[in-house]
């Protein structure tokens, strides 16, 4: 159990400010109070892709292997794997046409 506030205020002692909920119901509260931080992308702090990254990838996705991806950005082939199923990353705009993509990939 969590003790949450009405007043959203840490300082607060008063009782009738104070009633008890479960830690889904103190991000519930946090999510409707505007008090949520998603960081996402760069932001995060565990990134290992930039947003440039990620548009390369998904330039790379139907010419390469998703393994093979993932060995040239030193990350999981399941990294890569959420990126194609737009399940991370979806923040940032797909390609345009995967058909302008260009590169040389150097060992």
């Amino acid at each position: 159990m969590c003790v949450l506030r009405h007043c959203d205020n840490p300082r607060c002692i008063r009782p009738d400010h104070r009633f008890l909920g479960t830690r889904a119901d103190n991000v519930h509260d946090m999510i409707i109070k505007g008090r949520a931080r998603y960081c996402r992308g760069e932001e995060n702090g565990h990134h290992k892709l930039t947003e440039q990254d990620v548009q390369t990838i998904r330039q790379l996705l139907p010419w390469m292997e998703i393994t093979l991806i993932g060995e040239l950005f030193k990350v999981a082939p399941s990294a890569i794997c959420s990126i194609k199923m737009n399940k991370t990353w979806k923040h940032l705009d797909p390609p345009t046409d995967s058909n302008e993509a260009r590169y040389t990939v150097n060992n």
